[in-house]
């Protein structure tokens, strides 16, 4: 085998595994589903009704309940309150402000359930609106660096 031709075949087995590569990641990616995004909130409105959970957890409510509206709070390493209870079928508003600036970045809040992940700004207060469609428990977190005690910045959300 001569140079020229040693050199092709090494380019030719290299383009080979990229491309298996590159296929198997592709494929891979076809099954994940990402979560509905969370529009920004118009002046005076609050952001748009999100239905709990893409995949539900429970049986959908047949019909919508009551509205409900909760003030929370994001300060130093915790929601308040941490344990939020709705019921299946209300339409929550969820009022949340940031206490503090977090380690000067702020706080955020994230319910992977609803898609949301929202940044806060210290002294304001974003309203995050959604249907409990279904039952089940639903977490949520500080998803923006907030010092030593973020990872423990957790709280739930719970459908009844």
């Amino acid at each position: 085998m001569s140079r020229q031709q040693f050199v092709r075949h090494c380019i030719a087995v290299g383009v080979t595994i990229f491309l298996v590569i590159l296929l198997s990641s592709c494929s891979g990616q076809q099954n994940k589903q990402s979560p509905t995004p969370v529009e920004p909130a118009q002046p005076s409105e609050a952001a748009p009704v999100q239905d709990v959970g893409d995949q539900p957890s429970g049986q959908p409510s047949p019909s919508l309940g009551r509205t409900v509206e909760i003030d929370a709070v994001a300060r130093n390493y915790e929601f308040v309150p941490d344990v939020i209870r709705v019921k299946q079928g209300d339409t929550v508003v969820l009022h949340m402000t940031a206490e503090d600036d977090g380690a000067g970045s702020g706080h955020g809040v994230s319910i992977p359930a609803l898609g949301v992940d929202i940044t806060l700004r210290k002294g304001k207060t974003e309203d995050i609106m959604f249907v409990a469609k279904y039952k089940g428990e639903f977490p949520f977190s500080c998803s923006v660096f907030c010092g030593s005690g973020h990872g423990s910045m957790k709280g739930k959300l719970i459908v009844e």
